[in-house]
């Protein structure tokens, strides 16, 4: 993730990538919170993986729509046309080295937040700070809780 880039260089500016969406709405139908209120308009304050990586607390509101879910959500990318042919880790295939293919929560709470932290360093830990990595996984216990 790049959030800055500071240079003394003179950078040539890419041209912006069109908007090509045609009548598809499939990200605004599926967006859980509404956050995609119009094709490329995304309101952040709205956005799930937004709120899985502030320094705030997710508003009531959208602790629910997080589910199971301890970073991110990116189901607008899911059902993007745009993005079908794009290769995704297929079942089968090996897991990168370290890679957890389940998490237990409950040791996510007992763990030390920077100990998290260096287990997830390969990883954007917000904050880079293991403690958003726990406010998350106990969102996610109290929706599991609920389903049940």
């Amino acid at each position: 993730m790049l959030g800055t880039l500071v240079t003394d260089r003179e950078l040539e500016p890419t041209t912006p990538l069109a908007l090509d969406c045609g009548s598809c709405t499939l990200c605004i139908e599926a967006c859980p919170t509404g956050a995609l209120d119009e094709p490329g308009t995304l309101d952040a304050t709205k956005c799930l993986s937004y709120w899985t990586q502030s320094a705030n607390d997710p508003p009531e509101a959208y602790r629910e729509a997080l589910e199971s879910q301890v970073y991110g959500c990116d189901i607008c990318q899911d059902v993007c046309p745009w993005n079908r042919g794009i290769e995704k880790r297929r079942a089968g295939q090996p897991l990168p080295t370290n890679a957890e293919p389940h998490v237990d929560l409950v040791d996510w709470l007992d763990s030390d937040p920077s100990e998290l932290r260096r287990r997830y360093a390969r990883l954007y830990v917000p904050r880079n700070d293991g403690r958003f990595l726990q406010r998350n996984a106990r969102s996610a216990l109290a929706n599991e809780q609920v389903a049940t």
